[in-house]
């Protein structure tokens, strides 16, 4: 039987696989927490480590052959056999020797916001047939700060919805969109629950993890089977692929309708990126601008999410909390999604598709 096939009659598929002789562990996302950070400063700066990272050194992740097979290759294309070949082909010889922790980590492995995540899943089945030994590592963010965030990360990549549409999306039969349930952590964590055995998935909390980064690292050090890293204070403190303004994001959202971009591809105009981009900047000399998330944004996070964050710790025994910098919270004393959200001009309109 060939590595990722599958016996007839079962369900989840059996893997049949050699022993790699290391240990593997996939660190998938998500998405916008400190993910760059932990491959720049953490994964490469460890003797027991060997780091196979997705986006920053790939540069542009499509163009890395390993990972087309896991995220782009449609399914009548995917070979896991290949997929491992090309895997292996990233190991050094130094690491099988010296058995260092060989660790893949692209946060597109979670899947995408502006496409709801709907590969999530798929990709999770892939990464079981290709490297049915591998442990898993995810970092979660309180959906408060990960909507805020990856919302800013998507305008900046040409998304040209405004904040309102993006919230209350509409269901779609030909295409791939913006889907609320992306941020419903549960879904996943059970699917690769399923795949690798729940004791083989590692949750962090990300709000956790901005409060006190090296007792979480110590903590992830005993998941990957290593000693504790020793980062200076410059490395902690370091601080990458840093957010823009709110002034900035409105900005960018109204002029990526008129610029050309993967996420808008076919625009009744097309601006030079050099302008638009140029536009950006000098937005920035007038200020911050008035919040892009109105008042009320937070209590309608704890309500829409609050069944999933309770099945996350119900089940994993997770709690996510606020990062260090923090957001707007309820008053002291406010029990989490207790008080209604005030509408304003980003409230999504009721929905029941979700």
């Amino acid at each position: 039987m060939r590595v990722g096939e599958t016996r007839r009659g079962t369900s989840p598929a059996v893997i049949v696989a050699s022993p790699l002789g290391f240990p593997v562990v996939v660190h998938i996302g998500y998405h916008r927490t400190a993910s760059t950070w932990f491959q720049q400063m953490a994964l490469r700066n460890h003797d027991g480590i060997h780091p196979i990272l997705g986006g920053s050194e790939f540069g542009v992740v499509a163009s890395d052959a390993f990972v087309r097979q896991l995220v782009f290759a449609r399914d009548s294309d995917f070979d896991p056999d290949e997929a491992r070949r090309l895997f292996l082909a990233r190991v050094d010889d130094s690491a099988v020797a010296t058995g260092r922790t060989v660790v893949l980590s692209a946060e597109r492995l979670s899947g995408h916001a502006a496409s709801g995540g709907y590969d999530a899943v798929r990709i999770a089945d892939r990464l079981r047939a290709v490297l049915p030994e591998a442990r898993v590592l995810c970092v979660l963010r309180h959906q408060a700060e990960a909507i805020r965030s990856e919302y800013k990360q998507i305008v900046t990549a040409g998304w040209p919805g405004s904040l309102a549409d993006t919230l209350a999306p509409r269901p779609r039969m030909k295409t791939t969109g913006i889907d609320l349930a992306y941020w419903e952590y549960h879904r996943l964590m059970a699917a690769y629950a399923r795949r690798f055995g729940r004791d083989n998935v590692k949750l962090v909390d990300f709000g956790e993890f901005t409060r006190a980064t090296e007792a979480v690292l110590k903590d992830i050090a005993t998941f990957l089977g290593i000693a504790a890293w020793s980062l200076d204070a410059v490395q902690l403190a370091t601080r990458l692929n840093e957010g823009v303004s709110d002034r900035q994001t409105r900005v960018r959202q109204v002029l990526n309708r008129v610029t050309r971009s993967e996420l808008n591809p076919f625009p009744v105009v097309d601006l030079p990126d050099r302008l638009s981009a140029a536009v950006v900047r000098w937005s920035a000399l007038g200020g911050p601008g008035r919040p892009l998330f109105e008042e009320g944004f937070d209590d309608w996070v704890e309500e829409r999410y609050r069944a999933s964050n309770g099945r996350l710790a119900d089940e994993w025994g997770l709690v996510l909390t606020r990062s260090a910098a923090g957001t707007t919270r309820a008053p002291a004393g406010a029990s989490p999604g207790a008080r209604r959200a005030r509408p304003g001009p980003w409230r999504p309109a009721p929905a029941t598709h979700w």
